[in-house]
């Protein structure tokens, strides 16, 4: 039965670094807004967004409530921002640095390497579609704390945990996850999760006019996850479960804000230290709605 699961530490010393020839990111226009969308120039005061806006290095893209931005880069590297997001770049080492709220990052096959950075986990990334969420989480009787996750849709790359010298991390591909408390030692699990139940609910997917354009290879990997599914070669359950709670389908909602639905089970991931990454508020724990959706659990005590 096969495993969607990273196996082994390998280093990534050189992956995700920009190779001879890979275009720099001079700069990323504003193609697509949707309601609260701020823009920051390094050298003036912030104002409202507008199409066409010329994002470079140093400047800052946030959006408000129940908003959304869309950039493209000079080499046709898509960037797509949540609500309460922000984000920001470096030109030279094409590094793409997303702060709290949700973003996706669909860089072309051929253009180069490059590494998504958030607090807790830095992404090596070479030609994929990757989702990343970062949440401010605080549970009943805690102390508030920030949780990094990363979904790639497709693609491959390497994880590992951000300020790590040695850059030592696990590998991750095409419907895998990882989610990382920024203050746990050592690096989480990389589980699978089910694109399929994504693709059909992400606003920053399905939320804008355009068509992502790695699209049509997402849609590869959720229809041979499927397939997987029904000849079983692919085990379900999400792994970590807490005790007493039945196996359920190994599926994550990303969502532009928090809300449940009654259509699904809750889908559960174990984060360490006792908490866990639910779809929906777990039964007997103490749940937090994260900025981007879902709920981060941990039991009463």
């Amino acid at each position: 039965m096969r495993f969607w699961v990273g196996i082994g530490f390998i280093s990534v010393i050189g992956l995700g670094i920009p190779r001879a020839g890979a275009a720099v990111l001079t700069s990323a226009r504003v193609t697509e807004i949707r309601n609260d969308v701020r823009y920051q120039p390094a050298d003036a005061a912030e104002r409202a967004a507008q199409i066409s806006d010329q994002v470079r290095e140093t400047d800052v893209l946030r959006t408000g409530e129940r908003s959304l931005a869309e950039l493209e880069f000079n080499d046709k590297t898509i960037t797509r921002l949540g609500s309460l997001s922000v984000f920001s770049f470096n030109r030279e080492t094409r590094e793409f640095r997303a702060g709290k709220g949700t973003m996706l990052i669909c860089v072309p096959k051929g253009v180069g390497g490059g590494r998504i950075v958030t607090s807790a986990i830095t992404a090596a990334i070479q030609g994929t579609t990757v989702v990343v969420q970062e949440s401010l989480v605080t549970v009943t009787n805690s102390r508030p704390r920030v949780l990094s996750t990363v979904i790639f849709l497709e693609g491959s790359g390497v994880v590992y945990r951000t300020g790590d010298a040695s850059k030592t991390g696990l590998p991750i591909g095409a419907g895998q996850i990882i989610s990382q408390f920024a203050d746990t030692p050592g690096l989480a699990q990389v589980r699978r999760v089910d694109l399929q139940v994504l693709l059909k609910h992400a606003r920053i997917i399905h939320g804008f006019n355009a068509t992502l354009p790695s699209l049509p290879i997402i849609q590869t990997v959720v229809n041979q996850q499927q397939a997987d599914l029904q000849q079983g070669n692919l085990q379900h359950g999400g792994g970590g479960n807490p005790p007493a709670l039945p196996p359920t389908p190994s599926s994550l909602q990303v969502f532009d804000t928090p809300q449940q639905s009654q259509q699904f089970r809750p889908v559960i991931y174990s984060v360490g230290d006792g908490f866990y990454l639910s779809t929906l508020p777990i039964p007997g724990y103490n749940s937090a709605p994260l900025e981007g959706g879902g709920y981060i659990c941990r039991p009463k005590h």
